[in-house]
C-alpha cells in the first residue's frame, strides 16, 4: 500500500469517527435534557429515572419523541458550526501570519 493511500484511508476513518462522535454526543445530550425535563411536567417521577419506565413514559406522549429529535438535530448542527468556526479561525491565523511555519529554526 502506498503512503498516500494509507493516509487517505486514515483520514477517512478519522472523519467517520468525528461524525459518529458528533451524533452520539448529540443523542446523549438530548437524552439528558428530555429525562431532566420530564419530572418537571410530572411525566416521570425521580424514583423511576433509573428504571425501564423512563422509556415507556417517553413513549406515552409523542411530544417527548419530537423534543428528543429536535434536540438531537440542534446538537449536531451546533457541533458542526462550532467545528467550522474553529477551522476558519485556524485558517485565518495561518494566512494572517503569511502562511509561514509556526516554528522557527
Amino acid at each position: 500500500m502506498r503512503l498516500d493511500s494509507a493516509l487517505a484511508l486514515l483520514f477517512g476513518a478519522l472523519a467517520y469517527i468525528y461524525h459518529e462522535v458528533s451524533v452520539v454526543t448529540a443523542m446523549a445530550g438530548a437524552t439528558a435534557i428530555v429525562i431532566g425535563v420530564m419530572p418537571l411536567f410530572n411525566a416521570l417521577s425521580l424514583e423511576d429515572v433509573t428504571t425501564a419506565s423512563t422509556t415507556s413514559a417517553a413513549g406515552d406522549n409523542w411530544w417527548w419523541s419530537v423534543l428528543y429529535i429536535v434536540l438531537v438535530v440542534a446538537g449536531i448542527v451546533a457541533q458542526y458550526r462550532a467545528t467550522e468556526r474553529m477551522r476558519i479561525s485556524l485558517r485565518d491565523s495561518w494566512t494572517g501570519s503569511g502562511g509561514r511555519h509556526l516554528r522557527r529554526a
